[in-house]
């Protein structure tokens, strides 16, 4: 899965769930050791 990908389903986890943002990003980011995928992730997550 690339990051906008990952940074669409932490949106849907937001939107649909009510997930807190910084709890649905912890969850699709653990494990991931890319900084560059994660700084996207957060920027497109936290810019909407």
């Amino acid at each position: 899965m690339n990051g906008r990908e990952i940074a669409l389903n932490i949106l849907m986890d937001i939107n649909v769930e009510g997930a807190f943002s910084n709890h649905a990003i912890n969850k699709y980011l653990k494990g991931k050791n890319n900084v560059r995928d994660e700084n996207l992730i957060r920027e497109l997550v936290y810019g909407v």
